[in-house]
């Protein structure tokens, strides 16, 4: 057997990168994993245990992409998945209204020309205001 037939190529699994928080220590604004969308939180409370179980904490966040709201409940000591959130601010130096495309600059100075104005309804008052 050669060498080059055990060589195997690594790559990413495509996972989302999260972190674990303890459910009992969430605060407003925090992100948080809720039937697996990434949200932030909205509303936190905390029910004292029972006399046959442990402490919950309800928990209502709003979706960071769609703005639909969840809720879900947790027992106060369980760990679960907070998505890491990055925000990267554009600026738009150039739209093309002949084919709806918008050129974006980076704060580095990298130019994106891969988005095209809103089309669904919701967001067509947007494509109005430009």
């Amino acid at each position: 057997m050669s060498d080059n037939e055990n060589e195997f190529e690594t790559t990413d699994s495509g996972a989302t990168i999260t972190n674990l928080v303890e459910a009992g220590r969430l605060k407003n604004n925090s992100p948080v994993i809720i039937k697996d969308h990434p949200c932030k939180v909205t509303d936190f409370s905390t029910a004292k245990p029972g006399k046959h179980g442990s402490a919950k904490a309800m928990v209502m966040g709003k979706d960071v992409f769609t703005d639909k709201v969840y809720n879900e409940t947790f027992g106060t000591g369980d760990m679960i998945p907070a998505p890491i959130l990055e925000k990267t601010e554009y600026t738009c130096i150039n739209i093309d209204t002949d084919d709806g495309t918008l050129t974006l600059m980076d704060q580095a100075g990298d130019i994106k020309e891969d988005l095209n104005l809103p089309t669904a309804e919701h967001l067509s008052d947007i494509a109005k205001l430009i």
